[in-house]
């Protein structure tokens, strides 16, 4: 049971999970559905390309039913593949069509917000009738079974009611005298049996059958009128008898009109005619003496109906025949012949019509079609009709029209350029734009060479010119919502007004004229006031004659700038770009016979100006600067100055800079001072080095020609460094002794130092030729960077390597500053011992028995000695004996005396000479 549950519970989560996902809004998968339900059915791709390639290479006639597996495989993937490329096709047409009809749809809506304006918006309007329909091809989703938008957008024809006939004025109706004697329609006689009003109604009803009329069915076209008086004479007719000479008569009369009529020459209001297909029954109203019709029986009845009911042409090109086709129905219940009369214009004509049946004969419902053809000469509009003729007294005109949309450009009616120079060219730039839905080409010209006869005769260059204006390009083309900038050239020659009218005609044959107009004004120029007033020559002052107007300015230095303001006014209507001109003054007189050379710009007015000039004068206080005492290195010192300008003008000073191994210079370095005021300023002196500065900072003036010189002079030290001890004596120490020994080296400047301590070089010649090592002495460690007000300690080490008199210097460099020097001094020494005596006789030996002797050790040096007698005898014969010392080793001090006791042995009688025992220390 347990196990049946679980299954059932992994029954229930496989449904779970298998279930489909509802699609999304954006698309209609289903391969996630399809997946879950069919597996691996679905998504295991069975037969895929590498093994119909497989399959295709291995391809042998041997095996007939691996060929024709193969042949079918082939024949799957050449279906798959071509399905795979007509949808590729159909979603590309659809994703175009959208793109088209969102294109239409934007110029529509553009338009509608161009008529509304800005309200557009807020109007809330519903959005522009979609053009799909327009833009897809419906057959090509028909073939591939797809939904078209002529399937699911109906378009509703909108209701008209038909048009109510108009009443017949009285005046206008038969009277009884026309009816009797001048009128061939039947009359009603009292006596003889009037027809019904034929209707729809009663033509459906009758059958089709028989077509043999009685005569009295020739009242057909016969006017009703119940209320009609009859005349006595025909009362006294009805209530005689006929004679039998007016029965035959009246018998042999109707024989000519009893026989089978053809119905397409009969009226297509008629009860056995061409009854129309379209035309509704009609109602009929009941009269006190009979039924009356409702509405006129002569109405004419349309016998084809044209689709499209006007031929049209809109979108056509220069050179191309274009071709439509029109559709003839028979809408009358009675087959029909059918002529066409072609165009009378050689712009369109026809072709051969065809017709459901090889004799030309319409039957009734069915439509014959005729080609039209449009072959147009040029882009104007055309105009012409097709004349349809049939067995009917009223021929059908259709309507055959070539016209395209026009450009409409928006190009002004009267084009203002204002105002220009006499002389001068202004341009301005005009955007034209094609606001129509048809491209066009258009060509400029003058409106008097309108019309010609070629546009090549007019169209010489691509300005259109009639003097003063001009207008570029003269020939151009646009298409819808394109822009072209057109340039605009007015070049008046006198001052007046000008006005010009040019045609732009369009290559479908449409003219628009409009204007230019523009004003030529000349240079009007007036000086209002200058600043200070015009001056006034000296009596006898040499001057310009031909200026018009004398400024004269203070005296002032060389290079500076003195300003006056001019007014000038501005009398034209024009912005007059002037730039002044510095000329030498014409001091002598104008001849009336001397002409000037003609120049393109216009001398408007002229001003003598005059000035004079006077050197710079500047002074500095003080004039130098001397700084006391002496100051510390990479330390900043400041002297404040003074810079006075009594020139004419103001100054621009900037001064030099000095920095190679002192830092010299001024802040600020650069300024401006005015008349007759002074500057303060800094002078900023950093030394580099000890020593003593003497200088010249010197600045510069703008428009000077000799510098502004400032002395200088101070005195510059570095830090000084000091060992605390004056000398360092090691005192006495022994051969191959170490000794190490610390230094306090002190910095009492507020500068920082750097700074070794090293040996200095001994000189040979003070060695007497002693050979010295000068590794003796090492200091740890031998360099650093003293902090300002600091000490630090060094290790010196002395390593004795020699017995000698040690003495030596350490110096203490700086860099940039004072150090010291340190004597060093040692005495190296090593251990040394003696006997006072160096032999020892002894006269009488006994074999065996020891004999004992005295010797005295003494240490010649101040260092203390260790000594160790050996117990072995040196010696050809030291065999033959032996010794022993007593103490056999110890220590003896500085310059002290020890006693040795020598026990001596011999073990032989013969002479023992020259016997040695060594100790060692």
């Amino acid at each position: 049971m347990l196990e049946e549950s679980e299954q059932k519970c992994v029954n229930g989560m496989d449904l779970f999970i298998n279930r489909h996902k509802p699609a999304s809004e954006k698309t209609q998968d289903i391969s996630h559905l399809l997946a879950s339900i069919f597996k691996d059915l679905y998504t295991t791709e069975i037969i895929g390309k590498e093994t119909v390639a497989n399959l295709t290479k291995s391809y042998t006639k041997k095996n007939p039913h691996h060929a024709k597996y193969v042949e079918a495989l082939q024949q799957v993937n050449l279906d798959y593949n071509k399905r795979i490329q007509d949808a590729d096709l159909l979603l590309k047409h659809i994703i175009q069509a959208r793109m088209n009809a969102s294109v239409k749809e934007e110029q529509v809506q553009s338009q509608l917000m161009e008529e509304v304006g800005e309200s557009y918006h807020q109007l809330g309007l519903p959005p522009v009738k979609s053009t799909l329909m327009w833009c897809v091809d419906n057959g090509l989703l028909k073939r591939h079974n797809l939904i078209c938008p002529q399937e699911y957008i109906k378009e509703q024809v909108p209701f008209y009611k038909a048009p109510q006939e108009k009443s017949e004025p009285g005046y206008t109706q038969p009277t009884v005298s026309y009816k009797m004697h001048v009128s061939t329609k039947p009359q009603d006689d009292g006596y003889t049996l009037m027809p019904k009003p034929v209707t729809a109604q009663s033509l459906q009803e009758e059958s089709e059958e028989a077509f043999t009329l009685s005569s009295s069915q020739g009242t057909l076209f016969g006017q009703n009128n119940a209320s009609q008086k009859v005349c006595p004479l025909s009362k006294q007719l009805r209530k005689e008898k006929p004679s039998l000479e007016d029965s035959d008569a009246l018998r042999k009369f109707k024989r000519y009109q009893n026989f089978l009529r053809n119905p397409h020459f009969q009226p297509t209001s008629h009860q056995r005619g061409g009854k129309s297909l379209i035309i509704p029954k009609r109602k009929v109203e009941k009269g006190e003496k009979g039924n009356k019709e409702s509405s006129s029986s002569e109405d004419p009845v349309p016998i084809f109906m044209a689709n499209p009911p006007v031929v049209l042409f809109t979108d056509y090109q220069i050179g191309e025949v274009y071709e439509t086709t029109v559709e003839l129905r028979n809408m009358t219940a009675a087959s029909r012949h059918v002529r066409v009369i072609p165009p009378t214009t050689p712009h369109f004509s026809i072709g051969l019509g065809r017709f459901p049946d090889g004799r030309g004969v319409i039957a009734p419902g069915m439509s014959c079609q005729y080609t039209v053809r449009f072959a147009p000469d040029s882009l104007a509009e055309f105009e012409d009709f097709l004349v349809v003729e049939t067995q009917t007294s009223h021929p059908m005109i259709l309507p055959v029209e070539a016209r395209r949309p026009p450009p409409v450009l928006t190009l002004p009616a009267v084009l203002d350029l204002g105002y220009c120079l006499v002389g001068g060219v202004k341009h301005m730039n005009l955007l034209c734009r094609n606001d129509g839905f048809s491209a066009g080409t258009f060509c400029i010209m003058p409106k008097g060479q309108w019309p010609a006869s070629s546009l090549r005769s007019v169209v010489k260059s691509c300005f259109a010119e009639e003097p003063p204006f001009a207008i570029s390009p003269s020939l151009f083309s646009l298409l819808p919502g394109q822009v072209e900038v057109m340039q605009v050239v007015f070049f008046p020659t006198t001052a007046e007004n000008f006005t010009r009218s040019f045609s732009i005609v369009c290559d479908n044959c449409h003219v628009k004229n409009f204007s230019m107009q523009g004003t030529g004004q000349v240079v009007m120029l007036e000086l209002v006031a200058v600043e200070g007033g015009e001056d006034v020559p000296a009596l006898g002052e040499l001057r310009d004659l031909t200026a018009e107007h004398f400024i004269r300015f203070e005296p002032t230095n060389v290079h500076s700038v003195l300003q006056k303001k001019v007014l000038i006014r501005n009398n034209t209507h024009l912005e007059l770009p002037f730039r002044w001109r510095i000329m030498k003054p014409n001091l002598q007189c104008l001849h009336a016979a001397q002409q000037s050379d003609p120049v393109s710009d216009v001398i408007a007015m002229e001003l003598e100006v005059k000035g004079s000039t006077e050197p710079y004068r500047i002074l500095l206080e003080p004039y130098a600067l001397f700084v006391p005492g002496e100051t510390y290195i990479h330390t900043t010192i400041r002297k404040g100055f003074k810079m006075w300008n009594h020139s004419k003008s103001a100054i621009s000073f900037q001064w030099e800079r000095i920095s190679d191994c002192h830092s010299v210079e001024v802040e600020p370095s650069l300024g401006k001072i005015e008349t007759n005021e002074c500057f303060d300023l800094d002078l900023v002196l950093t030394g580099g080095r000890p020593g003593c500065l003497s200088t010249m900072l010197q600045c510069y003036v703008q428009h000077h020609t000799d510098p502004v010189n400032l002395p200088i002079e101070a005195t510059f030290k570095g830090p000084e460094l000091s060992v605390r001890v004056p000398s360092v004596d090691l005192g006495l120490l022994q051969l191959g002794q170490e000794v190490c020994t610390t230094l306090q080296i002190s910095n009492s400047t507020p500068l920082e130092a750097q700074w070794s301590l090293e040996e200095l070089p001994t000189d040979p010649a003070l060695n007497q030729g002693q050979v010295v090592d000068q590794g003796q002495v090492s200091v740890k460690p031998s360099q650093g960077v003293l902090p300002p007000m600091s000490s630090c300690s060094v290790n010196m080490l002395f390593r004795a390597m020699c017995c000698q008199s040690f003495e030596s210097v350490l110096q203490l460099a700086v860099l940039n500053g004072t150090g010291c020097h340190l004597p060093v001094r040692a005495e190296v020494q090593r251990p040394q011992l003696c006997l006072l005596s160096s032999q020892m006789v002894l006269p009488d030996l006994y074999v065996g028995v020891a004999h004992n002797g005295k010797a005295t050790l003494f240490n010649q040096t101040l260092l203390p000695a260790h000594f160790t007698w050996r117990q072995q005898l040196q010696g050809a014969q030291a065999h033959l004996c032996s010794a022993s010392f007593t103490p056999s080793s110890g220590t003896l001090g500085p310059n002290e005396h020890m006693e040795i006791s020598v026990s001596f042995t011999t073990h032989t009688d013969v002479s023992l000479v020259h016997m040695s025992i060594l100790k060692k220390h």
